[in-house]
């Protein structure tokens, strides 16, 4: 009975989420150059990955901590219409909590096969969540730490291993063979690239905008992958004992990076469908366009409920801690690892949205004194 009761209101808000996300997505979406194929995939990650957040907030707080999330996804302007973004962006804010839902039923599972399968569907989401955007694998290194503690990582460790050595074979086998080793090693960014964009020393230096910084020009600009990589190398230690050396400088890079990554609660999604050169033509587009005639207000009123989100979030953490309370430590520490990420990579605005479930799911752990002297009664 209480089944029945409880997910009903669970399919039906995911179900609303869908419909709307639908019904925007006909008002923002580029469909000639993604398809309905793609969009279709799309949307779906997207329920997906809101039926995970939904669930692993139950499964760590309760009924409470699930109602909690659901009104926490209504707040996030941006989750309206995501899915008209068919970019890395949207493909990956699914695996997070994914992931991390994966590592609870592998956790709490009652026999060896559950748990097996649960902990390859944990690698399997794993690797096609970093195969879409790298930094996915944040929160599998989060899970990865607290099952360490709980002397549970071998669980994990091994499909993990698996899969990255198979897939990873199958991948660049795939790359090779259609690509060709020579046009790769030619090609291919190395990481000390975006190390160098999230190193800017000047004030006017963007953040993982090539033309700001002409990173995309300097880094293409070399016949011999190898001298490139010397010269990326050198300007990487230049920079860093610049700022190494110079404190106010250095305050300044941090306090310019911190407001590229968390300045927006829009996290700038619009710059992909924008780009297509589409019109204004109606309320959303309006609103969400950054010359729309309402843009101005959106933003504010979207980075106010990120702030807000963000505050939350720190809040709960900070309780259970307090508390002792390591249940949902993969969350924070899936926060806390996207933060020293971004810190050190290149960065922009739409980065950081792809843990936006995590982030709302940490936010949905907060208690109020009546809700915790109940969960003791």
């Amino acid at each position: 009975a209480a089944m029945k009761r409880e997910c009903p209101s669970l399919f039906a808000a995911l179900l609303i989420s869908l419909l709307v996300n639908v019904l925007l997505r006909s008002q923002t979406a580029y469909w000639p150059r993604a398809g309905l194929a793609a969009a279709l995939v799309c949307g779906l990650l997207f329920s997906m990955g809101l039926l995970c957040a939904a669930r692993l907030c139950r499964r760590l707080g309760g009924a409470q901590a699930q109602a909690r999330a659901l009104l926490l996804f209504a707040t996030c302007l941006p989750f309206l219409y995501c899915t008209s973004e068919l970019y890395t962006d949207a493909f990956s804010v699914a695996f997070a909590p994914m992931i991390v839902f994966a590592f609870l039923k592998a956790r709490d599972a009652g026999s060896r096969k559950e748990r097996s399968l649960w902990a390859l569907l944990f690698a399997v989401c794993t690797f096609f969540g970093a195969q879409i955007r790298f930094p996915t694998i944040i929160a599998a290194i989060a899970c990865l730490i607290a099952a360490l503690f709980e002397k549970r990582a071998k669980l994990l460790a091994a499909p993990l291993a698996l899969v990255f050595a198979v897939g990873g074979s199958a991948v660049n086998a795939a790359n090779k063979a259609n690509l060709g080793a020579a046009n790769i090693a030619q090609n291919k960014l190395p990481k000390l690239h975006y190390i160098a964009m999230g190193l800017p020393v000047q004030s006017d230096e963007g953040y993982g905008q090539y033309g700001y910084g002409g990173w995309l020009i300097f880094s293409t600009s070399f016949d011999d992958p190898q001298a490139r990589d010397e010269a990326l190398r050198q300007e990487v230690v230049d920079r860093a004992y610049t700022l190494a050396h110079h404190p106010a400088q250095l305050l300044s890079t941090l306090s310019r990076k911190n407001l590229s990554t968390f300045g927006r609660g829009t996290f700038n999604l619009n710059e992909i469908f924008e780009a297509d050169a589409h019109e204004a033509d109606n309320a959303v587009k309006q609103a969400v366009f950054e010359n729309g005639r309402f843009n101005r207000a959106y933003t504010h009123l979207a980075t106010a409920m990120f702030v807000a989100q963000m505050a939350l979030a720190c809040i709960a953490c900070i309780q259970a801690i307090r508390r002792r309370d390591t249940r949902a430590a993969p969350l924070f520490l899936t926060l806390l690892g996207a933060f020293l990420f971004l810190s050190i990579w290149e960065t922009r605005a739409r980065y950081f949205f792809q843990f936006m479930m995590i982030l709302l799911c940490a936010g949905a752990m907060f208690e109020t004194p009546s809700t915790h002297a109940a969960q003791k009664a």
